[in-house]
């Protein structure tokens, strides 16, 4: 139902509503005769990136790629003379879930001031700032910052969320994914027990979807925006 008392009906619905799509999964099962059964869920994650001059050595993007830095837990790039600084969640960092988006402070904190701090003990060069400039925004995040692309027990209802900071690079494949979930399990293919595979025809060999399935448990992985 919509806004102005409106309803669309749909026999699919896919859930690829971002930091809201917690909200919108929980919003789907309230009051349906059918249980949820995940194992794994996505929740609203706040992360800061700080802007800051870039070190003035620096020839713009011809010298500073995007560089991870897991020893600082920080990862930075450089775009026309600006330096962008983010987090890679180390374990000494406190993650910041939330448990609805319309919870964040959109203020920057100490952590820009921690940022910065990290990325100027590898750049001795860096002008640090008076005054803080950046964004604060929303992650939609696992535990394990593995995605969740999967049907759900609610029929005709899939998820595609849980994207954290690093699915954006892989939007082609994740429309594919989507598309091949729908198509086969709306015409009777048990995902549950046979697992599908996705073809990487450029790549080549198969993409397991398991792998991102509702019922997984926690997957070993950096516990980080690089998934």
């Amino acid at each position: 139902m919509l806004k102005d008392g409106s309803v669309v009906n749909s026999g699919i619905v896919v859930n690829a509503a971002g930091p809201h799509s917690s909200a919108m999964h929980k919003l789907a099962f309230d009051g349906s005769a059918v249980g949820d059964d995940s194992n794994i869920h996505s929740q609203p994650l706040r992360v800061e990136v700080a802007y800051i001059r870039g070190p003035p050595e620096a020839r713009k993007d011809e010298t500073m790629p995007v560089m991870l830095d897991m020893d600082i837990g920080c990862y930075y790039s450089q775009k026309g003379g600006q330096m962008l600084i983010g987090n890679l969640e180390p374990e000494c960092d406190e993650l910041h879930f939330l448990d609805a988006p319309e919870e964040m402070n959109e203020a920057l904190t100490d952590e820009w001031t921690n940022r910065v701090y990290r990325a100027a003990l590898r750049i001795p060069s860096l002008q640090l700032p008076n005054s803080a400039s950046g964004l604060s925004a929303l992650y939609d995040a696992t535990p394990d910052f593995t995605p969740i692309y999967d049907r759900t027990s609610l029929g005709g209802f899939y998820s595609m969320r849980g994207t954290s900071g690093n699915q954006f690079k892989n939007a082609a494949v994740v429309g594919r994914i989507c598309a091949h979930l729908v198509e086969s399990c709306e015409n009777g293919h048990d995902h549950d027990s046979t697992p599908l595979e996705l073809p990487l025809h450029h790549a080549g060999g198969n993409l397991c979807l398991e792998t991102f399935s509702r019922m997984r448990k926690p997957a070993s992985t950096s516990g980080s925006v690089l998934g």
